[in-house]
């Protein structure tokens, strides 16, 4: 006989498998494209467990209760460094408890994630405040990619003004947020608020759209 064709297996059958032995996990686990959508949740006791440096669930379909689960195995997580959850439909509800998870310096519940991926999701001005309220906390964090996320002025204001000189080094990526440079940032505000962002990121020595691949790229010219 000849070679036998590939047999196609449910994504249900795959994610099962997958879940039941997080031991078995590979240091970089590529799950993206499972479109698990709600069983992604099923996903999080799993994450907490495996000793996974990497995983990416990009292209999921997942939503807030998803988010929810695997913001829950972040916490106090020594394992995982790099987390992408681009292209799901994560909205504010998700992005808070992911960015409360990442905001816990007990040392028993600090995460070890290095770099965040969220582009294409659905953060809005309010999710981009919790992830403001995040990079204030953490001290951690080495790379987060928010474009696409509809963060808006009032969003890209809070995540800037929250910068320190301690983020020089973090590379911050708030590209295509809907900014509009002929309205104010913050409410109440004045149009000069424009002026008092790039004033903030000079006095605290943080590049604005560098080639170094360090600071706030993708900023509105």
């Amino acid at each position: 006989g000849g070679s036998k064709k590939p047999v196609w297996v449910p994504v249900n059958e795959k994610l099962e498998e997958k879940i039941r032995d997080p031991a078995q996990w590979q240091i970089q686990e590529d799950l993206s494209g499972w479109k698990v959508c709600n069983d992604g949740g099923k996903l999080g006791p799993a994450i907490k467990e495996a000793k996974t440096a990497m995983v990416n669930l990009s292209f999921n379909g997942l939503g807030d209760d998803e988010a929810i689960k695997i913001a829950g195995a972040l916490e106090g997580n020594k394992s995982i460094a790099k987390l992408n959850l681009a292209n799901n439909f994560i909205h504010k509800r998700g992005i808070e408890k992911i960015a409360a998870a990442l905001s816990n310096n007990d040392p028993a519940k600090k995460p070890r994630l290095e770099e965040l991926d969220l582009r294409n999701n659905c953060a809005g001005p309010d999710g981009a405040k919790a992830i403001a309220s995040m990079l204030s906390a953490n001290r951690n964090l080495k790379a987060l990619y928010l474009s696409w996320n509809g963060i808006g002025n009032t969003g890209l204001y809070a995540i800037c003004m929250a910068l320190e000189q301690r983020h020089r080094q973090v590379l911050i990526d708030i590209s295509f947020g809907g900014y509009d440079l002929t309205q104010k940032c913050k409410d109440p505000g004045d149009y000069e608020d424009w002026d008092e962002i790039r004033e903030h990121l000079k006095k605290q020595g943080i590049p604005i759209n560098s080639d170094s691949g360090k600071g706030v790229v993708g900023f509105p010219e």
